[in-house]
């Protein structure tokens, strides 16, 4: 921990998870204004998912009032909760439009991660994607869905590392 000697995971700040989710898969958040979380100007909007993941109230002027802990109730929210699960399998998210295009199944696990992780998939992640979504068959657009939840749901989508 000392004079920075290696990058220490920590979560992504709520507005900026957010923020993400809605970018990854094409579905937006009710903010007032049309806002992304990022540009919400006070705590005065109600949102569910800041509240869960720590952002602050903004009474004081000082970065240590945001909460960056984790806690079960998080990890369940993003496993089970419709942040996620909603956004992945509604008709106008990501997965839906990129099967519709009817890309190769390497294309698809490509864009999937393009789209959610911000880089190409390792040829091994690509070999394995490719395989779950062939063995998806007629069920395609399923496959596609789990494999985004899954990548919203690693490591390298939630943490700064």
């Amino acid at each position: 921990d000392q004079n920075f000697s290696h990058a220490i995971p920590r979560r992504v700040p709520a507005e900026a998870l957010l923020d993400s989710l809605v970018q990854a898969t094409a579905v937006a958040e009710s903010l007032p204004n049309g806002f992304r979380a990022a540009q919400l100007p006070d705590a005065s909007s109600e949102n569910p998912f800041l509240k869960l993941f720590g952002k602050p109230q903004r009474m004081d002027a000082c970065e240590c009032e945001r909460d960056n802990g984790s806690n079960m109730l998080q990890a369940l929210h993003f496993l089970n909760g419709k942040s996620i699960l909603g956004r992945v399998r509604n008709p106008a998210a990501r997965p839906a439009v990129l099967v519709r295009e009817k890309p190769t199944d390497e294309n698809l696990v490509v864009e999937l991660y393009l789209w959610s992780l911000a880089r190409h998939p390792s040829p091994r992640e690509l070999a394995v994607g490719a395989e779950f979504v062939r063995s998806a068959g007629p069920q395609r657009d399923q496959a596609a869905q789990d494999l985004m939840w899954a990548l919203l749901n690693s490591r390298d989508f939630l943490l700064v590392h």
